[in-house]
């Protein structure tokens, strides 16, 4: 009896490390590491109920994953992705920046969220209004030449 309960232990163990290997490439999405291995959600919770180890190892796989996302966030961030500045000011800064969801209108079916963003401090607008103010003086000055042309 021994001999079945150890090879039975062992193959738990291998298959729990195939899950590991399987959950990280699936970007720790269970349902579908527990698909492609063939095993029942339930037999995951159970595992992970059960053995300590298996439960950190999870765990240090969904903290490697928020690394990499974070990792990609700030490369974005700095290509000036517009959706990324957004995301990471409103989680980051939120007395500056914060999302508003207001809803308007009388009927429920159809209220839909209307996102808001805090606006920046004055100075850049004042600084974007000379901006303006400058390349519309530029696009006059340009079709008053070519008119006299």
């Amino acid at each position: 009896m021994k001999m079945n309960e150890e090879k039975e232990n062992k193959s738990v163990e291998v298959r729990k490390k195939k899950f590991l290997e399987v959950f990280r490439k699936e970007l720790c999405n269970i349902s579908a590491t527990c698909e492609k291995l063939k095993i029942s959600r339930d037999t995951y919770y159970k595992w992970l109920k059960k053995d300590k180890k298996f439960k950190k190892s999870i765990e240090e796989v969904k903290d490697l994953m928020i690394n990499e996302a974070e990792t990609q966030l700030l490369k974005n961030i700095k290509m000036g992705k517009e959706t990324s500045l957004i995301f990471f000011l409103v989680n980051r800064a939120p007395d500056r920046w914060r999302s508003i969801n207001k809803v308007e209108h009388p009927k429920e079916e159809f209220k839909m969220p209307i996102i808001k963003f805090v606006p920046a401090p004055p100075s850049w607008y004042e600084d974007e209004k000379e901006n303006k103010e400058s390349n519309n003086e530029n696009i006059h000055t340009e079709k008053k030449s070519e008119e006299v042309i």
